[in-house]
């Protein structure tokens, strides 16, 4: 199976991301869900862990790790390199 990125409003419970999956009969695996605002900038990441042990009714912003490190689109792939090198951020829970 071929891996896909979820996406993820930091108002919506976990229960409203979950019928929507559902909805959509998404087959694709993945391992992390991002959540983004409205201007679609990055604001946090959820580990299917996060999204297993939660309860429904748990907001996405309420439990997402807001510790993420992005970068725009056009920055050299040297300075993202030199970036996430400078940066202990693994995530092994993906």
């Amino acid at each position: 199976m071929a891996l896909s990125a979820r996406i993820l409003p930091p108002v919506w419970h976990i229960l409203h991301w979950q019928a929507q999956e559902e909805k959509q009969g998404q087959e694709k695996e993945f391992f992390a869900v991002y959540v983004i605002d409205r201007r679609h900038r990055l604001r946090g990441i959820l580990s299917v862990r996060d999204l297993i042990l939660a309860d429904p009714k748990t907001r996405a912003s309420d439990i997402m790790d807001i510790d993420v490190v992005s970068v725009p689109p056009e920055m050299d792939q040297e300075e993202v390199a030199i970036l996430i090198s400078k940066s202990d951020r693994i995530y092994n829970d993906f």
